[in-house]
């Protein structure tokens, strides 16, 4: 990690487009690398951190008039996709607080905005998701609920069993009841920085993978002014729908393709090296199909991903985030699967890499190869995966017209134009 020692960071340029910068990307992704082992030792990645921030990607989704990069889904994407590469756990911890900044972009009001998003942009603040609550799986369903105390201020007292690297972060963005009036589903959002909390682990940590996001059980409580509420004008429901949700399986699907795509290429780069190809299986007929098949299965994830990104912008561009498609049945049930086809392949194809690379390779503790199984591993039980499936397949039932997401989208310019 010489830059942080020397002060030398790596800046992701502002006025470049995002994919010619791809050595930039790859630089970051290795300095994740170096630190990757620390990390799965339940150490938080304070340091991949640093990087990310010096180098400006902490405000990737921040508008460049807030001194942001002014990216959108198809950058989340591939940044993600490549720091995956280096540290599945660190760019999930990144995935996490992307998520947040796409909310207070575009929800936060004015004096909000104005306040956090050049601090965000200079890679002064990381921001957790507060969204879990015991009992529920919805995030869009929670009892804890605000107080309002005497004047404009805000009492929060929340429990939540989840909190990626609760335990590090600068400032939360929280899902509570609007008040004690209102059913758990009138949901608002509560940005709160950790000064103005007392934040209290409750638990530890201690998982197969992805050890380093530290996401462990936090207890929060404190107060905020009026002003911290982010309240979607057309409901929190359908701001998640539209995107809180599409901005965080599309930021998790790229690290998990990432962790993937590295995996592969440690496993090839052995194949190649003829100091490690003795301690390997002879590159035979039944190699060469393991290889393509694991090959297919990323290019799957790969090709997903775009689509998904593709269509959203088509979507985005037509109507806005707050129209009726992004929250229409077709693109929640397209949503879900982006997530359930990325966890269970990217899974599957490192999986497959542990066959091919054998005991000597695949199956030692602290290889890479081991520390990405188990890390992906965790995907599927990431907002589980049962219950994404069982969720789409009721919207199924409901969804009459069993065909491309895009044709629906064509379809409808065919009509208006009749």
């Amino acid at each position: 990690m010489s830059e942080l020692v020397t002060g030398v960071a790596l800046t992701i340029d502002r006025d470049v487009a995002l994919d010619n910068q791809r050595g930039a990307l790859e630089h970051l992704a290795s300095l994740l690398r170096a630190e990757a082992a620390a990390v799965d030792d339940e150490v938080f990645p304070v340091r991949g951190l640093a990087v990310l921030r010096s180098a400006g990607l902490m405000g990737l989704l921040v508008p460049r008039e807030n001194g942001g990069l002014g990216g959108g889904l198809s950058e989340l994407a591939l940044a993600g996709r490549m720091l995956g590469r280096g540290c599945v756990s660190t760019a999930l911890i990144w995935a996490m607080h992307c998520q947040q900044v796409a909310v207070i972009a575009t929800y936060a009001g004015p004096q909000l905005r104005e306040r956090l998003l050049p601090a965000i942009a200079a890679g002064d603040l990381y921001i957790a998701s507060v969204t879990s609550e015991a009992g529920s799986g919805q995030i869009t369903s929670v009892q804890s609920p605000l107080l309002r105390t005497k004047g404009s201020e805000l009492k929060i007292t929340r429990d939540a069993p989840v909190v990626t690297g609760g335990a590090h972060a600068d400032a939360f963005l929280i899902t509570m009841r609007r008040d004690v009036e209102t059913t758990p589903e009138d949901v608002v959002l509560v940005y709160a920085d950790r000064h103005q909390l007392d934040v209290q682990t409750k638990g530890v940590w201690r998982t197969m993978g992805v050890r380093g996001t530290q996401s462990g059980p936090l207890h929060l409580a404190g107060v905020v002014p009026d002003t911290n509420i982010i309240d979607p004008p057309r409901g929190f429901p359908r701001a998640a729908a539209s995107l809180m949700i599409p901005a965080g399986h599309v930021a998790w699907a790229s690290a998990w393709l990432g962790g993937a795509e590295g995996a592969l290429r440690e496993v090839i780069s052995a194949l190649k090296d003829p100091h490690q190809r003795r301690r390997l299986r002879k590159i035979d007929d039944l190699a060469a199909e393991r290889i393509a098949r694991i090959r297919i299965m990323i290019d799957i994830v790969d090709s997903f991903l775009r689509s998904y990104v593709s269509d959203y912008a088509t979507v985005y561009a037509r109507e806005g985030v707050d129209g009726d498609t992004l929250h229409g049945t077709a693109f929640n049930i397209r949503t879900n699967n982006l997530k359930v086809v990325a966890s269970e392949m990217a899974f599957s194809a490192v999986t497959r890499l542990v066959e091919l690379a054998g005991l000597s390779m695949g199956y030692q503790r602290g290889a890479p190869l081991e520390r990405t199984f188990r890390d992906l591993r965790s995907a599927a039980l990431m907002y589980s995966n049962d219950r994404l499936l069982v969720a789409s397949g009721k919207l199924a039932l409901f969804e009459t017209k069993v065909e491309p997401f895009i044709w629906q989208l064509n379809g409808a310019d065919a009509s208006e134009g009749r």
